[in-house]
């Protein structure tokens, strides 16, 4: 993962005990009925001259070079799910909506493909799909949550955390490589 940093973290849960673990990125093991599952993923942007990278930025002067990211997806016992996006060093006071995924990130913005749905074509509204609405602090930092009473389907899990600019073009900004089927 040539200049970024990586960091993913499992931790699979259930009447049994508690395991936790570090696993290497791309790797992992989907969730069973009666566990529940948690992936963490932290990373920093690079531009998109860095190749073979796990988190790029599209536009710099949005989401800089070295900025950072954290999802965190869990799923508790195969009925519920809660995704949550931190973002740390984007352009300060600056509304984003970011999305989850179906590809992984590439040079390419379009590389991502379209957005998650549990029942694909489906509305596409919140309900169906993983939205966040952030706004960044004076430092250029945000939080945002999305629960859902669902979990991704094994065999179609997504992939990546994308942001998009805020507004009626919602231009790829951001992205970020999650492995939810860990």
């Amino acid at each position: 993962m040539t200049g970024t940093r990586r960091k993913l973290m499992m931790t699979a849960l259930s009447g049994a005990g508690i395991a936790v673990g570090s696993v290497a990125a791309g790797g992992g093991a989907a969730a069973a009925d009666g566990h529940s599952v948690v992936v963490e993923v932290r990373d920093t942007f690079v531009t998109t001259k860095v190749k073979d990278a796990t988190s790029y930025t599209y536009d710099p002067a949005l989401v800089p070079a070295g900025a950072r990211v954290k999802v965190r997806s869990a799923s508790v016992r195969g009925q519920r799910n809660v995704t949550t996006l931190w973002l740390g060093g984007l352009k300060p006071r600056t509304h984003f909506m970011a999305h989850v995924h179906v590809g992984r990130c590439g040079v390419d913005p379009l590389a991502s493909g379209g957005h998650y749905q549990h029942r694909v074509g489906g509305p596409v509204d919140a309900e169906n799909e993983v939205w966040f609405s952030v706004r960044t602090d004076a430092r250029g930092n945000a939080r945002a949550s999305a629960a859902h009473n669902w979990t991704y389907e094994p065999g179609r899990f997504p992939e990546s955390v994308v942001v998009h600019e805020h507004g009626p073009q919602a231009r790829r900004i951001a992205c970020a490589s999650v492995p939810f089927a860990s």
